[in-house]
């Protein structure tokens, strides 16, 4: 009886211990990456979990000379984990110190902050060997067959290999394509418009403005349009006025007249000159003719409005004493009004004479006139680069009023197309800024993308016109694109591939393309 409780105490004990190690053998069995040769050696790494994922991971390196299937044992070998700082998230970096096994495998435990693309840096030093370097872009979610990317390798005092990988290129998971919105679109050609807006001032249309102003000294009478804003027409009496001058001019025209009666031909040329002074004088045939007729010299003579317009000043009243030259009315016609704007020195060249505009008053919303450019300044301002524009507008129901504030909006169709062909363009969002260079991201296909620079020409609503660097049908990204960035400096090639590269007349060839290490940070 004693020995059959041993035993059970003895299988409650080794039970557990079984089931340990049946789970472990249950685990998916770990991927080699391809080889990787650095130097005169080939490095085969294990990782575990495979795919890796955030947390805890193991990784084995077993390290064989060329041609040799038995792998040797390092002075030193250790790994690094590192994901570079971006924006505001600081670096994450995880160190480990590799152990050799009896056989053959190097292995260490590391941990993986969060899920992306990381560096995997090892670096070991061979018997009697200078140090030797390798760097591998691993993926979190991504089976090592696909995730884990040999990107470059060294020894110490020798230039970096290249790899088949083109500058630049990150891979990115479907599952990670997905969370941060990737969209792409095919390079098209489209007709490009340019929306251009100016702000500007209403004035008067200065040739239809005009003045009231005597040419002889009088008094004011009766005056019957007595407020500055009135309305008048041409042809209404503004006011009358005696004028002894003008008095006696008349009287000698009549007195000319009835002379001519009795001495007919040798008067004519008196009688002409007369007249002809009365209507410089801006008195009209129809006056001068109701004098003949009556026979009378008024002492008020009225003087009528030249021309159809609002009263915009008036500088006289009942009585008061006016002399030659002195300006009584000014008189502007708004039916027909200019806006002044201010167009800024780039956009200056595709302004011209004749372009159609709308104008919208700031201060009334939903009231749209049509205009048009009447004159553009031959000068700029020096203080605010800006060179003025002159937009005619009809303004039938005077809804634009003088010194009021419009903004001024135009569409300007970019470019000439050539043999009746749309110019390529890309959208926006599609370009990234690097300095003076421009760039967007080429989508391989399989979450393959890789940086190009190209070249620029006008800028309009829609994109840019593409000068050089893409081809019509090429699949970009136009949304995520500063994650995928973000992702490829990961990988040491975008740095690479924005340091002193020129702008490219023609598309890169991956095969043309030179990846370097990155600087190896402290232990």
């Amino acid at each position: 009886m004693k020995n059959i409780f041993i035993l059970l105490l003895t299988l409650a004990g080794v039970a557990p211990l079984l089931l340990e190690c049946n789970k472990k053998e249950t685990l998916p069995a770990p991927a080699f990456v391809p080889s990787a040769e650095v130097g005169a050696y080939q490095l085969k790494i294990t990782l575990n979990p495979d795919p890796p994922e955030r947390g805890d991971n193991q990784i084995s390196v077993m390290i064989f000379p060329k041609g040799k299937t038995e792998a040797i044992r390092p002075d030193n070998i250790e790994a690094t984990a590192v994901m570079p700082a971006m924006a505001t998230m600081s670096e994450m970096r995880s160190d480990v110190k590799l152990a050799w096994q009896k056989n053959g495998e190097n292995t260490g435990r590391f941990l993986l902050g969060m899920d992306g693309t990381y560096f995997l840096d090892v670096h070991f030093t061979p018997p009697g060997k200078p140090p030797h370097q390798a760097r591998f872009k691993l993926v979190t979610g991504v089976p090592t067959s696909a995730g884990l990317t040999f990107l470059t390798s060294s020894v110490l005092g020798e230039q970096a290999v290249n790899t088949s990988a083109p500058t630049g290129e990150v891979m990115i998971s479907p599952t990670r394509l997905q969370s941060i919105g990737v969209k792409t679109t095919k390079v098209e050609r489209h007709p490009l418009t340019k929306t251009i807006r100016m702000q500007g001032r209403v004035t008067y249309d200065e040739r239809t403005r005009s003045e009231v102003a005597l040419k002889f000294a009088g008094f004011i009478g009766e005056v019957f349009v007595e407020f500055v804003g009135k309305p008048v027409l041409q042809g209404i009496p503004l006011f009358t006025v005696y004028s002894p001058e003008l008095s006696a001019t008349m009287s000698e025209y009549l007195n000319l007249l009835a002379a001519a009666e009795s001495h007919s031909g040798r008067w004519d040329s008196l009688i002409t000159t007369a007249r002809k002074k009365l209507l410089l004088w801006d008195m009209t045939s129809a006056q001068i003719d109701k004098i003949v007729q009556t026979g009378e010299v008024p002492q008020y003579i009225p003087i009528l409005a030249p021309a159809s317009g609002i009263v915009i000043e008036k500088d006289i009243v009942r009585g008061s004493p006016v002399t030659a030259g002195q300006v009584l009315y000014r008189l502007a016609d708004l039916s027909s009004v200019w806006i002044e704007a201010q167009v800024y020195e780039s956009e200056l060249s595709l302004i011209e004479k004749g372009l159609p505009v709308k104008v919208v008053p700031i201060g009334l919303p939903g009231v749209t006139l049509n205009g048009s450019v009447s004159f553009i300044s031959p000068s700029l301002n020096p203080e605010s680069r800006t060179g003025a524009v002159r937009i005619e507008a009809k303004n039938p129901q005077l809804k634009l009023l003088p010194e009021m504030s419009v903004t001024v909006e135009t569409k300007i169709s970019l470019g000439e197309p050539l043999a009746g062909v749309a110019p390529l363009s890309v959208p926006k969002d599609a370009i990234i800024y690097s300095g003076d260079k421009k760039f967007v991201f080429i989508d391989q296909g399989g979450g393959r993308f890789i940086p190009r620079f190209i070249n620029v020409g006008q800028k309009g609503d829609e994109g840019y016109e593409v000068v050089s660097g893409l081809s019509e049908g090429e699949m970009i990204v136009t949304s995520g694109n500063f994650f995928i960035a973000a992702e490829s400096r990961l990988t040491a090639g975008l740095s690479t591939f924005l340091e002193g590269t020129t702008v490219p007349v023609d598309p890169p060839r991956p095969s043309e393309a030179v990846i370097s290490p990155p600087p190896r940070r402290g232990p």
